[in-house]
């Protein structure tokens, strides 16, 4: 069936149920060869299922095998995968092997889950031969997926081979265990979660009963730029984090939580849970409080840096100074630790002769509610839809542009927070249709040839942040933000 656009360049193909020989259950399935046909005619394949899925896209690569009663190998999933993702109110969409990105650019997931399977990796992950059969594809199908994720900042889940997959991308080596093959359908040992991972946070557990399925697994010494959070009890790996993550909720299980989905398990609920919550864009915070005083903040008064808090004046999208309305002023604060990074880069303002603008910092909540009250915002859209869940109210968040030594501004795709006065009025009358349009050059991944210079300064404002450890917000060029690990840590600061 092709898309609705008799000129499109993808055709929609969709999967179907059957129960294949030996299997207890059932799996969706279409032929490789039905894919093969679409990209040998220079189209893109746009898998789904032939139900209607409401809730928030998430890619998933199917596999390749070959089964007793068909005649020609197939594409295919487990159900327990993607009923676990429905159930948890996702919406399930495929990939296969060849031209993985571009299949992912054009389905736009908002989430990245990499399934368990048989898998050939590649040999210098291995701590000693992996003797495995079958080509390189699937597994550079699942490198091309994460390294989709990183461009876009999306959240993944990798579950057995999905987990040693984002385990090898970043370091880690493989190695053999014993004995824990074959029981997927029943608990068969514990596990212990390292506390304050984000295994933990997400289900407040720090010991959970899992099921078994696998022989290669992540070498508890060769873990490169992983962090192990969760072992069996004979010490095996069953749950990996990143030091680096590029979003709070990437995620590497060894054990299969998909197969107790309709089971009353806590684990596998708060799992797919909060994946599907991430896959949202919801955040995850530390949603305590704290006070102004208490909060261990900095003041940014160092001369290398101009403070020019854009809610502390009138020309903002609210028209009016709301940080003189509640008494911050023009002050920019910061959490103690994020001040650390930001000094860092002194050195090379001064040999660049630049001074970095300081647009926003620490945000009362009094201060936020008040923005959303100004241009008659409800719930979420321009601001937060609550000052727990913005950064800049826990003061781990920053909006920043370089300037000359004198302090003119570089110019950028767009004003900081893409405000304009010609749009003032018509957001506060719920008219936000042309800044939103606005909004879409204030993206990281904005191209416009008639804007190489605004963007090559976008990029070098890019690169000189990242390069102290603070990470982008890939809808607003300006805005920077502590690692997640961080803004899991900080409360919100109550200003009064």
């Amino acid at each position: 069936m092709k898309n609705h656009c008799p000129n499109s360049t993808n055709e929609v193909l969709y999967l179907q149920k059957t129960q294949y020989p030996n299997d207890d259950f059932e799996s969706y399935f279409i032929t490789a060869q039905k894919v093969k046909d679409v990209l040998d005619a220079g189209k893109i394949p746009e898998i789904r299922l032939s139900q209607e899925i409401k809730g928030p896209k998430i890619a998933v690569v199917l596999a390749v095998e070959k089964h007793p009663d068909r005649d020609e190998p197939d594409y295919y999933i487990p159900e327990f995968y993607v009923e676990a993702i429905i159930k948890h109110g996702g919406n399930p969409v495929f990939v296969g092997f060849d031209k993985t990105t571009e299949q992912l650019e054009n389905l736009q997931p908002r989430a990245i889950m990499l399934i368990g399977g048989d898998f050939k990796f590649p040999e210098d992950w291995a701590e000693e031969k992996l003797a495995h059969d079958g080509d390189l594809r699937r597994e550079k199908a699942y490198e091309a997926c994460v390294e989709y994720a990183k461009k876009e900042l999306l959240p993944v889940l990798g579950i057995c081979a999905g987990e040693q997959i984002l385990a090898g991308m970043h370091g880690a080596k493989l190695g053999r265990v014993e004995k824990h093959r074959g029981i997927l359908n029943e608990y068969c040992h514990n596990i212990s979660i390292k506390e304050n991972s984000l295994l933990h946070r997400i289900s407040g557990l720090l010991k959970a009963p899992v099921n078994s399925n696998h022989y290669d697994v992540v070498s508890a010494k060769n873990l490169g730029d992983c962090i192990v959070t969760a072992k069996a009890e004979d010490g095996t790996v069953e749950a990996i984090e990143l030091k680096h993550p590029w979003h709070w909720f990437v995620l590497g299980l060894q054990w299969h939580p998909e197969r107790f989905y309709e089971k009353d398990d806590e684990l596998t609920d708060k799992i797919f849970g909060k994946f599907v919550f991430a896959a949202r864009g919801a955040t995850m915070i530390d949603e305590r409080e704290e006070n102004f005083a208490e909060a261990n903040l900095v003041e940014i008064t160092d001369p290398h840096f101009i403070v020019d808090m854009i809610y502390a004046k009138n020309n903002n999208l609210s028209g009016h100074p709301i940080y003189e309305q509640v008494g911050l002023g023009n002050k920019a604060y910061i959490r103690k630790e994020m001040w650390e990074r930001l000094q860092k880069i002194i050195p090379w303002l001064e040999q660049n002769n630049m001074k970095l603008k300081i647009c926003d910092a620490y945000r009362p909540p009094e201060a936020h509610m008040a923005l959303k009250a100004a241009i008659n915002e409800t719930g979420g859209g321009i601001f937060a839809s609550r000052a727990v869940i913005s950064k800049h109210c826990h003061g781990t968040a920053i909006d920043v542009l370089l300037t000359d030594i004198e302090g003119n501004e570089l110019s950028y795709p767009t004003l900081v927070d893409c405000y304009t006065p010609e749009l003032t009025e018509k957001i506060r009358k719920n008219d936000t249709k042309e800044f939103y349009e606005y909004c879409k050059q204030g993206r990281h991944d904005y191209q416009n040839p008639n804007m190489k210079k605004k963007i090559a300064n976008r990029e070098q404002l890019r690169e000189l942040i990242e390069s102290i450890g603070l990470q982008r917000y890939k809808s607003e060029w300006w805005h920077y933000e502590m690692p997640d690990e961080f803004n899991f840590v900080f409360p919100m600061i109550n200003y009064r």
